[in-house]
């Protein structure tokens, strides 16, 4: 489908709900320095369904691994699903649910929560673990497509709610995190990419350790 106003500003953006399946191999042999032999898989399978002229849903399932020193590493499972709803053609209301689980993870592979990583009224990486559940909602607001000739304006606000929890821990509703707030949206009118920038202002709905509970975040592309 073709639709404007939903991560970009007065851009056509192209989305595609048909069925959509990537796989990747790679192997690694023993040579050189490496004494150690490595295979690394990768499959990705997305569909999407729309249900009127700007409105859509997309399903997305991903697993992928290592297999090294006779055993898998860092073995992750991914299912996410994400819902776009244009009920003004200046205003769409965003939904992003995602569920990841890992086996094996090494340090650096272990999953991040935080003001950077989608629990944006949190202190980055505040949160990390084996076992992820995050869920993002925003309603945003496209105000001017372009401002002096120079970039569009919007707004959003949203909600985010979400935890990591270890291999070893249950998964428990009590220990879900969650923030509202507000947040600014420039787009790079002239950009080829239509690169949006984004400015957050959070508040965490639980209390944070030490830290304030106010966070401001500010990243070059949409929060997902």
């Amino acid at each position: 489908i073709k639709t404007t106003n939903v991560d970009s500003f007065a851009k056509v953006e192209d989305y595609n709900l048909g069925g959509d399946l990537d796989v990747t191999l790679g192997y690694s042999p023993r040579s050189g320095d490496s004494s150690i032999e490595a295979s690394r898989y990768e499959a990705e399978f997305s569909k999407g369904f729309s249900f009127a002229r700007q409105d859509f849903i997309v399903f997305n399932k991903k697993l992928e691994g290592l297999y090294m020193s006779s055993r898998p590493r860092n073995l992750v499972f991914e299912s996410g699903v994400s819902y776009y709803n244009k009920y003004f053609e200046s205003q769409t209301i965003a939904c992003n649910m995602l569920v990841k689980l890992g086996r094996n993870l090494d340090a650096d592979e272990r999953f991040v929560l935080g003001g950077l990583n989608g629990l944006r009224g949190y202190p980055a990486r505040e949160f990390n673990g084996t076992k992820l559940f995050l869920v993002n909602l925003e309603d945003r607001f496209f105000f001017v497509d372009e401002f002096l000739a120079l970039c569009g304006l919007g707004g959003v606000v949203f909600f985010d709610a979400g935890f990591v929890w270890d291999e070893s821990q249950a998964v428990r509703a009590r220990d879900i995190k969650s923030d509202i707030g507000f947040g600014l949206r420039f787009a790079l009118t002239r950009s080829s990419q239509g690169l949006v920038l984004r400015l957050d202002f959070a508040y965490a709905l639980e209390q944070v350790r030490d830290e304030k509970r106010f966070v401001v975040s500010f990243g070059s592309k949409q929060s997902f």
